[in-house]
């Protein structure tokens, strides 16, 4: 008996030994992630009091929440799952999406693929070249001004949502095509996002185009514009860099780690960097939590640490919602972030929110529905949603962040 014990446990070793020698990283279980190991055994009892009485006062304060979920260091997750949704139900987290474009930029840089000051017109020399010829926007050629911006236009400034633009050019776009998209509009709807693609190939057009093509104004790095396009020639890039589309690219290095299995909207040809992604609230946890520990998942470093503590810090100021507890006074690299280092969240629009909380060991995840019904969507649907990505940060759904001070954060006390 004693030499069978052996024997299995050597075999033991050998799979154990086989199965680490894949190009990947091994994949740590998220409840032996730093913080969340044998002793988060259960849940916090009171957090988990709040969690419920936020989702019993959702139905008359937040009507459009769909989930809640959060974890505090020590203890299991506590959740709540609104209007007919689960744990298992994939939301669409829109530009969310940007601080996970982001974390694959870091790993890039990491890996000597990438460098932040490499410059954007040496990654896509043909593109930038035809913008400079191009009067697509306005029908005005770049002044020599705006090609030396743009000459001068690096990652980093991407990453700060600082490329030179004075107005966000997703929208702006959104405006001067909107009779076009009105009036075909019902095409481009799905269960709860637009068909991007379909909208370029009826107004001719992508987003390397139409990012290019925007006047650049402005010095680079030197005036934060939101801009969702920017978000995209990120995700482009790491596919020029890696020679990888950014969802597998990735794949083996952030997404199964953490136990993250999303889908991930395309802009025409390209991976939607800017808005793209579909989660579950306990994927946006586990993506919080790593943000949490530094950019470390169990004893792996998935994404650089001086990279996480960049991104997550000011690096230029914006405010949003200024006079609310949970406002935010800059941005890191496609992140919200808060000078005191209390708090920082990666949002999207209508409602979708991780917020990290360093001082309280804690991650809080928020899903929402769209405001709009888009089963019998009207002509001034659209341009609620058009005015709603032109306010940027302060068209986020406030009401569920609202509920979630008054009951989630006096729990984490």
């Amino acid at each position: 008996m004693k030499v069978n014990r052996i024997v299995l446990a050597f075999l033991a070793s050998v799979a154990i030994l086989l199965a680490g020698c894949g190009k990947d990283d091994p994949i740590v279980n998220p409840w032996e992630g730093p913080g969340g190991g044998p002793e988060a055994k259960a849940e916090n009892p009171k957090l988990k009091s709040a969690v419920e009485a936020m989702a019993s006062e959702a139905a008359s304060a937040a009507p459009k929440l769909t989930g809640i979920e959060v974890w505090q260091e020590g203890y299991l997750p506590s959740g709540a799952w609104l209007n007919g949704t689960s744990s298992d139900t994939r939301h669409h987290v829109w530009s969310v999406t940007k601080s996970f474009t982001s974390m694959a930029v870091g790993i890039a840089v990491g890996e000597g693929r990438l460098k932040l000051t490499d410059k954007v017109e040496d990654i896509f020399p043909d593109e930038v070249e035809a913008a400079r010829k191009s009067m697509k926007y306005n029908g005005k050629a770049m002044t020599d001004e705006q090609s030396a911006n743009l000459a001068a236009l690096t990652v980093e400034d991407l990453l700060m949502m600082a490329s030179g633009h004075k107005k966000d050019s997703s929208t702006e776009y959104a405006q001067k095509y909107k009779i076009t998209l009105a009036l075909n509009i019902r095409k481009y709807l799905t269960a709860d996002s637009f068909n991007v693609s379909a909208m370029f190939t009826d107004i001719d057009t992508d987003v390397l185009e139409l990012f290019f093509g925007y006047p650049f104004d402005a010095a680079p790095g030197t005036r934060f514009c939101y801009d969702s396009f920017g978000s995209c020639i990120l995700a482009e890039i790491i596919r020029k860099k890696t020679g990888e589309d950014i969802y597998d690219y990735l794949d083996g290095r952030l997404f199964k780690p953490l136990g993250i299995t999303p889908s991930w909207d395309k802009a025409g040809s390209m991976s939607a960097g800017g808005w793209g992604l579909h989660l579950t609230t306990g994927e946006m946890v586990n993506f919080g939590r790593m943000l949490y520990y530094g950019g470390r998942w169990g004893d792996a470093t998935l994404v650089p640490a001086d990279y996480v503590k960049a991104a997550t810090s000011d690096k230029i100021a914006h405010a949003s919602h200024p006079s609310k507890d949970y406002g935010t006074t800059g941005y890191g690299y496609q992140i919200w972030t808060r000078s005191d280092g209390s708090m920082f969240e990666c949002m999207g629009l209508f409602g979708q929110y991780i917020i990290v909380l360093p001082g309280k060991k804690a991650v809080i995840a928020l899903t929402s529905a769209t405001s709009v019904d888009f089963a019998n969507v009207t002509l001034s649907d659209l341009y609620a949603i058009i005015e709603m990505f032109n306010g940027g940060a302060t068209g986020q759904a406030t009401d569920a962040l609202n509920l979630a001070w008054k009951h989630i954060i006096p729990a984490l006390q």
